[in-house]
């Protein structure tokens, strides 16, 4: 049901989150280029991201979720999105989302969304 896919959604996306803050921790605050660079310094495999990037429902469909890269001038990273989960149609529950801090949040607004992101 819906809940248990927005569960599932969210441990996947908090799980990359959480990848992406420990390899900023180890590289001066800086977060990844892209994803593949978790896989080139050996966080995960690259079969694992790629499972963790998918829709639970569909392990070996295209990921859904999209990353941004961390603006290097934020001072407050509770506030910087940098991985959302790609919709075509604004969904009317709204998206998973995971900031640079590693919480995430279930985002129901749009235009709140997209100022996020700006």
């Amino acid at each position: 049901d819906w809940l248990d896919k927005q569960k599932q959604m969210m441990t996947k996306i908090r799980h990359v989150g959480m990848l992406c803050v420990i390899y900023a921790n180890d590289n001066a605050d800086q977060f990844p280029a892209n994803l593949k660079e978790l896989v080139t310094i050996g966080l995960v495999t690259d079969d694992e991201l790629n499972k963790l990037l998918t829709d639970p429902d569909n392990p070996d469909g295209p990921p859904v979720f999209r990353y941004r890269k961390l603006n290097t001038e934020a001072q407050d990273w509770s506030t910087e999105v940098v991985l959302y989960e790609i919709y075509d149609r604004w969904p009317d529950d709204g998206i998973v989302v995971c900031f640079a801090d590693g919480h995430c949040e279930i985002i129901a607004d749009q235009k709140h969304f997209e100022e996020l992101i700006k």
